[in-house]
């Protein structure tokens, strides 16, 4: 069979047809929708960016999404791909149309230091040369009717308290690397609807916050916040624990789960990027379809890719790479 490809740059009538396949793919809840919790991934200026197959009939057989952002340490801007909403018709699977639609992202999008995604279909990914890796810890927070956040969302936040909820969210990146916000993402988090912003004021400025609930996956589970050592969650809102996701181990850790999958683009963005988070300490000289070749304050080694990764990010952690390494870190809003 022909596979047409298509962006829906280029043929966004197919728009409904995108969806109804990732939903159909995902099993998404009726009371969520997939635009709606990751809106950024579908506005109108990323559609250069959804990709997807259909067959004879016009029907859309197989999508693969991707964004690309900014990993920030510093001053210094790492370009990287997110990648979501993979989707294969059932009709159409076991015939490699995702296989497809990789091969052709792989070859088009190389102007960044790696892909990133969230999946747990960790088999199917590793065959594409990803690598599960980082570390989320979990705790539980108690809900109580002392607790001071008040419930609101972005897109009801006045100038200054914008301004102030930013401003706290670039100190906390200081720590980690993270993901650049400009204006333009922050202005396209506020289309996320299903997730739930509750702040934490003192004479009437912001001075903690957490971001809660985002579609179906994150129910209940708090993976963006200021200061998780301040936290309370109103007991008025709700009526079991919350999970609190960090990028450092907590007093009382419940678990800990991989922070997704990343892949190797080999070229100079990637090598700024461990020299960045390596603080200056990890430099990567060669890498090969297999092996990575670094030096650690002047000392040579080679490793996996997969074994320099887990080592360097989690959770099989290598001292002499994780010691000199800031955390990476993605918060929950922005994962797609």
């Amino acid at each position: 069979m022909t596979w047409q490809n298509h962006t829906l740059n280029n043929s966004p009538h197919f728009k409904e047809q995108v969806i109804s396949l990732i939903e159909s793919a995902l099993d998404y809840p009726l009371e969520n929708e997939f635009e709606k919790d990751f809106y950024p991934l579908l506005t109108p200026r990323n559609y250069k960016n959804i990709h997807f197959l259909t067959d004879r009939n016009d029907q859309v057989a197989s999508v693969v999404c991707l964004k690309q952002r900014f990993l920030l340490a510093g001053d210094v801007k790492i370009p990287v791909y997110l990648i979501g909403g993979v989707a294969t018709d059932p009709d159409h699977r076991k015939k490699g149309l995702s296989h497809l639609l990789f091969k052709k992202i792989f070859s088009i999008y190389k102007d960044g230091a790696c892909y990133l995604l969230w999946s747990d279909l960790t088999n199917f990914y590793q065959k594409l040369g990803f690598t599960e890796m980082g570390v989320i810890y979990q705790s539980l927070i108690r809900p109580t009717s002392q607790s001071p956040f008040e419930k609101t969302n972005i897109r009801d936040l006045k100038n200054q308290e914008m301004a102030e909820l930013i401003s706290l969210y670039n100190k906390s990146g200081h720590s980690v690397m993270t993901l650049q916000r400009n204006d333009l993402d922050w202005c396209e988090l506020k289309g996320i609807s299903s997730a739930d912003l509750y702040i934490h004021k003192k004479d009437n400025h912001i001075i903690n916050y957490f971001l809660v609930n985002k579609g179906a996956d994150l129910k209940n589970i708090i993976y963006e916040s200021f200061d998780p050592s301040s936290l309370s969650v109103p007991s008025s809102d709700f009526s079991q624990e919350l999970t609190l996701w960090s990028p450092a181990p907590p007093k009382t850790i419940l678990s800990q789960i991989y922070l997704g999958h990343l892949k190797i683009i080999p070229n100079d963005y990637f090598k700024c990027f461990i020299h960045s988070i390596g603080q200056g300490h990890i430099q990567v000289t060669k890498i090969t379809d297999k092996i990575i070749h670094f030096l650690v304050d002047d000392n040579e080694y080679q490793l996996l890719h997969s074994d320099f990764l887990r080592g360097l990010f989690g959770p099989e952690y290598i001292q002499e790479l994780s010691t000199k390494a800031i955390p990476l870190w993605i918060s929950g809003i922005d994962s797609i």
